[in-house]
């Protein structure tokens, strides 16, 4: 497996668990109409997670404008991008979608 792979299913598992944690029953690689989503959960514990659903695409590579327009398809309460790699200028409109910069190792 080359070092990208496991850095990305590094962070997947990372934020499964952060997520799983909060109250969200968290899963790695969702199907939905507009394709993959990384991770995607709902909430199970109402004290923690008041009902929302959250959708994360973690991105390795170079193609935020894909990620964001899958995630912008996903019917999920919250989005996230999360960045591994620098990335140069954000798009300036990406909806309520959050990204979120890799500022170290998560494993």
């Amino acid at each position: 497996m080359d070092s990208g792979y496991d850095e990305h299913a590094a962070a997947q598992d990372y934020v499964v668990s952060l997520l799983r944690y909060y109250g969200f029953d968290a899963r790695k690689e969702v199907w939905i109409s507009g394709g993959r989503i990384d991770i995607a959960g709902r909430c199970v514990n109402r004290d923690l997670c008041k009902s929302y659903s959250v959708a994360i695409e973690v991105s390795r590579t170079s193609d935020l404008a894909k990620d964001l327009d899958r995630l912008s398809k996903a019917s999920y309460d919250l989005k996230f991008v999360v960045l591994l790699k620098p990335y140069g200028e954000l798009p300036s409109i990406f909806g309520n979608i959050w990204i979120t910069r890799e500022t170290r190792t998560l494993a």
